[in-house]
């Protein structure tokens, strides 16, 4: 249970993205459980790729073409610094 990691996300990821942020974390050695709509809405998190093709998704991505991988960027962040710290007890 050490390596279950709660991570909330303030938007609703495609499954594409969801797969993306779950790998990340489980290179770092975490088991990550995503919940949507978390402290807030902030509309769809696509790829750029999904927002590039226009799909239903990706028109109510509010903040453009990297949103999505921006949050994975941070979020995996997230992860590292939580296994950082982990680490130290």
């Amino acid at each position: 249970m050490e390596d279950l990691v709660l991570v909330p996300l303030p938007a609703e990821m495609t499954a594409q993205l969801g797969i993306r942020l779950k790998q990340r974390f489980t290179e770092q050695g975490l088991r990550p459980l995503l919940f949507g709509y978390a402290n807030g809405y902030l509309g769809f998190a696509v790829t750029s790729e999904q927002y590039r093709a226009g799909s239903y998704e990706a028109s109510m991505t509010w903040y453009g073409p990297n949103f999505g991988n921006l949050m994975v960027q941070d979020l995996r962040l997230l992860g590292s610094l939580y296994k950082s710290k982990r680490a130290r007890k």
